[in-house]
């Protein structure tokens, strides 16, 4: 378990099935993350080794379980991992529990787990979702556009730095 100001990040377990279930297929939850960094339920405790990926879940200190945050795709000889986050809760949404998430698990990723970097990819229209990262400490590396039935999406890339993090909390 990690602690954070407002969150405490606990491992995945088996009673959180139903609500990780719920939120996968959330149609708002979806367009807002995009189906593509979503990994279906059946495949979420398969996929994750142990080695390539960290689940955790994001619950209030008052213990209200209100989404999950991952870092996927680990690659430990380049000490760097991709991020994915959500708040299923709507409730809970501009409230800072997500910044509050991201933020306690940069400071795991990098400190406990060694990582130099983290990335991730977020929808430019998930305007909230960039607001938070960049809050956290992660800067903008790039745009791709994806095609779609709807349309061109604008995918932003973003990265955050164990080295930046560093020197910007010294500088505060």
């Amino acid at each position: 378990m990690y602690e954070g100001e407002s969150v405490i990040l606990r491992p995945v377990d088996a009673s959180d099935e139903p609500l990780l279930l719920e939120w996968d297929n959330d149609d708002e939850l979806n367009l807002l993350m995009g189906t593509d960094v979503l990994v279906d339920l059946k495949d979420h405790f398969s996929l994750c080794d142990g080695r390539s990926c960290i689940r955790l879940m994001i619950e209030t200190k008052a213990g209200a379980v209100i989404g999950n945050v991952d870092l996927i795709r680990i690659h430990w000889r380049r000490k760097e991992a991709e991020l994915v986050a959500r708040i299923g809760r709507k409730d809970y949404w501009n409230q800072g529990y997500g910044s509050d998430a991201v933020s306690t698990l940069l400071r795991v990723a990098f400190s406990k787990f060694g990582l130099k970097s983290v990335y991730l990819r977020v929808y430019r229209s998930n305007k909230r979702a960039v607001r938070c990262y960049e809050k956290c400490g992660f800067r903008k590396e790039g745009v791709v556009v994806r095609a779609s039935r709807s349309g061109p999406i604008e995918i932003v890339l973003m990265s955050a730095s164990a080295s930046e993090l560093a020197s910007n909390a010294a500088a505060s």
